[in-house]
């Protein structure tokens, strides 16, 4: 089992810690003698004093003692302990503005036992940092996070609930409302690690660059150039409307499994030939409709499967925005408003944000 990394204290460091935690102990020694005092100067009975003395200061200085022990301890200090710090003095100087003959003396009275509170306060701040400097660990920090955690999955649980009624619900005033709370609901929940929230600054970042691409785009009309026109290829007048005549022929229907199916697949030999088929005996013609009703489940699902190959291949070299705003003879700003519009699915991201897009997914663009 490692040992956990301590750091040590230099010599510099204690003496100025000592320094700083010696006027706090005699501020709380001063305000325990100046209630003692004041109370005498009323009742005249040192043991009236020291009651209220040792209400007041002596517990305040009991709570002190146990925050500053728990503190290095590295635990976390109860709340009630820290309520406690602030109560009892505050008690005590509830009775001196009591017992106080005068306005002035209620003020002075009700002063003097607050500073004890002071002295338990920083006492125990600066045991905090001592611990946390040492072993880098914040025992109040990683209550307060365990405590947010469980607020939060809690309020998951109930965001998900919510949703789930939303769903499934028949009533659309139902639904409404169970949507209406999931909102609600999302408002509450919060980063709860410095991490997450930078994360969600960097999202946050990053949608307001697309959508500002995305507007500038469309204000300075950053639109695609339309492609050249290729000249139409001369064709006989005669051959034409022979072609547009001819009737279309149903060709029968193949079996995935058969030589003739795969033949589909297989690439064209340069030179070659078709090879012969016999003349189908004439029929009526048929839409062009009914060619596609006669290919079979099994050559669908077979020609389906080979594209979500082609698709999900990770050998295929992707494409980036700048290629494919060359390819198609736009800018890259126009590259990300397609995909801050929905128009273009990126395959993947980079480490260092940039964007790759699948050929497949290019080539289905207008």
């Amino acid at each position: 089992m490692c040992e956990p990394d301590v750091r040590e204290l230099s010599k510099g460091q204690v003496a100025v810690i000592a320094v700083a935690a010696v006027p706090m102990v005699v501020a709380g020694v001063v305000g325990a003698w100046s209630t003692y005092g004041n109370i005498v100067s009323v009742f005249h009975r040192s043991t009236a004093a020291l009651g209220v003395v040792g209400f007041g200061e002596g517990g305040t200085l009991v709570l002190a003692v146990v925050m500053v022990a728990l503190t290095m301890l590295g635990q976390a200090t109860p709340a009630l302990v820290r309520v406690g710090v602030w109560v009892v003095p505050a008690v005590a100087s509830a009775t001196g503005a009591y017992v106080a003959r005068n306005a002035s003396e209620s003020a002075i009275f009700a002063v003097t036992p607050l500073t004890m509170t002071f002295a338990a306060e920083g006492l125990a701040l600066i045991a905090r940092r001592v611990v946390i400097y040492r072993t880098r660990v914040d025992a109040d920090a990683q209550r307060r996070a365990a405590r947010r955690a469980m607020r939060d999955a809690a309020t998951l649980h109930r965001i998900s609930w919510h949703g789930s009624r939303a769903r499934h619900l028949k009533s659309d005033r139902a639904k409404w409302w169970h949507q209406a709370a999931v909102w609600r609901l999302e408002r509450r929940i919060r980063p709860t690690t410095a991490t997450a929230a930078s994360e969600l600054i960097a999202v946050h970042d990053e949608r307001v660059v697309r959508g500002a691409a995305g507007v500038l785009d469309a204000m300075y009309g950053d639109t695609p150039a339309p492609a050249p026109e290729l000249p139409a290829a001369s064709q006989p007048r005669d051959e034409t409307l022979a072609i547009e005549q001819a009737p279309v022929q149903e060709r029968p229907a193949l079996d995935v499994h058969s030589d003739d199916a795969l033949s589909l697949f297989e690439p064209a030999v340069p030179g070659a030939l078709p090879a012969a088929t016999p003349a189908p005996a004439p029929r009526a013609t048929q839409p062009a409709a009914s060619v596609q009703q006669d290919i079979t489940p099994e050559l669908a699902t077979a020609v389906d499967d080979a594209l979500r190959v082609v698709a999900t291949d990770d050998s295929m070299r992707l494409l980036t925005a700048a290629e494919v705003a060359k390819q198609k003879g736009v800018t890259p700003g126009t590259v990300r408003s397609w995909v801050h519009r929905n128009k273009l699915k990126p395959a993947r991201r980079d480490d260092d944000g940039r964007l790759h897009f699948h050929p497949a997914d290019v080539a289905e663009l207008d």
